[in-house]
């Protein structure tokens, strides 16, 4: 079927205008103009192929953009982890030559001429029974506390033990830890170093290292135990230096690494016991998890 529009231009006049004679257009002519009206009708409209392109090309950038966005964001946790990594082996290898350096420090305390030969001394006063009093009064005793604190250049925590594992020294005024022995936890501890190692330790609070006495601390301490020579290399006594990090220098060591604006960095024993101080001391206190004398 065809369909045709007709303008009235495509009409043959009635009559002819006075002067004029009746002429009848060639049908070349009317077939041309049946032509264009038939491809105008059939041709297809601009507007659906302008709205149908501009959805297609809007879906195609949205799947570039989240292409794009996706890579971007997988490329960013990349980089971030990459660095937390290296923040994280940095700080590793400063708190390891840290603890090396005290460790190194403490067994140039114990391998000290004059505090050796005090603490060779006061063995034979603690050989003998009942030797908590004497060694109180014990002028090794007293020459002890005097070389360590020349050597810490302070006045060090401390506590000597013998081989049977009994204090024989300590830093304690009154020197209520004399005669005293070690608890299993201490006496697990002591049997390293008596084989000759010196070991890093952390006093938990409530945690006795010292029979029949008190928690040493109420928060966690570093620990250092060292094992003491004779001249012929042979261990002769265990000393321990309480709380190494007196000075909170563990806490400047970490306190320079942030990620973003509130990222940080605390250091844990392997039971989760918080070592280094936290900015939310106040806020611990204030909702009661931790009493207002202690530390995080």
């Amino acid at each position: 079927t065809e369909i045709y529009t007709l303008s009235l231009h495509d009409a043959l006049p009635i009559s002819p205008l006075a002067g004029q004679t009746l002429a009848v257009q060639p049908i070349a002519a009317r077939g041309s103009l049946l032509s264009r009206a038939v491809s105008a009708v059939t041709r297809p409209r601009p507007l659906r192929q302008l709205a149908v392109g501009a959805l297609v090309a809007i879906l195609l950038l949205t799947l570039v953009g989240i292409w794009v966005h996706r890579g971007t964001e997988a490329k960013l946790r990349q980089i971030l982890g990459e660095k937390l990594r290296g923040m994280l082996d940095a700080d590793a290898a400063a708190v390891e030559l840290w603890i090396e350096s005290k460790k190194a420090r403490v067994r140039e305390w114990s391998a000290d001429r004059t505090f050796g030969q005090a603490v060779n001394e006061l063995l034979s006063v603690a050989a003998a029974k009942d030797a908590g009093q004497q060694l109180a009064e014990a002028p090794q005793h007293t020459a002890i506390r005097t070389r360590l604190g020349e050597l810490a250049q302070s006045k060090p925590d401390f506590v000597l033990w013998d081989r049977t594992q009994t204090v024989i020294a300590d830093s304690s005024p009154e020197g209520i830890y004399l005669g005293r022995t070690a608890t299993p936890t201490a006496g697990r501890l002591l049997s390293h170093v008596f084989n000759g190692e010196t070991i890093l330790c952390v006093e938990r609070p409530g945690e006795r290292f010292i029979r029949d006495v008190a928690a040493l601390s109420d928060s966690p301490l570093l620990t250092l135990i060292t094992p003491v020579t004779g001249d012929d290399e042979r261990v002769l006594a265990a000393l321990m230096v309480r709380d190494i990090d007196r000075a909170g220098e563990l806490d400047q060591l970490l306190g320079h690494v942030y990620t973003g604006e509130t990222g940080e960095c605390y250091a844990f024993d392997r039971e989760g016991i918080m070592l280094t101080e936290s900015r939310f001391n106040d806020e611990l206190v204030r909702i009661g998890l931790i009493p207002a004398s202690a530390k995080s």
